[in-house]
């Protein structure tokens, strides 16, 4: 409603523009466009949905060596010339990176719209940024000379809030986000690791290894987790609906 009549206002001081001046106009409606920008904002900001997304997480490793021996101008270049590196990666493959902190992304699938591939399209853009960090390091190699940097991947998919906050467009709040992170962490160097969750969607599309159980703070059960080798020369879909190993054919179709 107070939108509603400050919208009024304006349109109505519109009219007597002429008769109040321009500076005199100015004056008046300038505090009531800041009112409306801010309740548009707020507006914003409380839109909020649970939807299911794959969440990917980078992290690169090494940085803090290499800031050791590299003046922080250049090491600041370095930084960002691999997160917006990555940032395209993620572009290419129809994510969208929603943070940034220090030397990592986080990013996720199915934010605009879900798609039955959201998880296959993550773990192939963990997979290519996996190959952009290796070039990074050769480049890296080459020009300073400075071996050890590499990255951290991990993917996991589920249900997360998306929306609210300060920063609506970036804000992503949910366990799934957490579990995402902790497959990150516990990834070794210059590897990609995904849940139990993630891989239940992707069966069959990748070569993978299986891990040892893994503990995830919030969580009684132990997680079974993969690590993502390539893609399969020859990719086959398992179905990811129903009960697992039992499938009926279609009829109808």
């Amino acid at each position: 409603e107070e939108e509603q009549r400050l919208q009024a206002a304006l349109a109505l001081l519109e009219t007597q523009r002429f008769l109040l001046g321009e500076s005199v106009f100015e004056s008046v409606v300038g505090p009531i466009r800041a009112r409306l920008s801010a309740l548009q904002r707020v507006a914003t900001t409380d839109q909020q949905v649970v939807k299911q997304v794959s969440v990917l997480f980078v992290d690169l490793v090494g940085s803090t060596e290499l800031g050791r021996q590299l003046d922080p101008e250049e090491l600041s270049t370095l930084v960002d010339g691999a997160l917006l590196r990555f940032t395209a990666v993620v572009d290419a493959h129809f994510g969208k990176v929603l943070q940034y902190a220090g030397d990592s992304v986080l990013a996720a699938f199915g934010v605009e719209a879900v798609q039955e591939d959201d998880a296959e399209r993550a773990v192939r853009c963990g997979l290519a940024i996996l190959d952009e960090a290796r070039a990074m390091a050769r480049e890296v190699q080459a020009r300073h000379r400075l071996p050890g940097l590499d990255v951290r991947i991990g993917v996991h998919t589920g249900t997360v809030l998306l929306g609210g906050g300060v920063d609506a467009e970036a804000t992503i709040r949910g366990h799934a986000v957490n579990v995402a992170a902790r497959m990150e962490q516990t990834a070794p160097a210059g590897t990609l690791r995904i849940s139990d969750s993630t891989y239940l969607h992707v069966r069959g599309v990748f070569d993978v290894d299986a891990q040892p159980p893994l503990h995830v703070k919030g969580l009684q059960e132990p997680v079974i987790t993969y690590l993502v080798r390539s893609v399969k020369a020859r990719s086959f879909r398992v179905a990811a609906r129903g009960v697992e190993d039992i499938e009926t054919r279609m009829i109808g179709r």
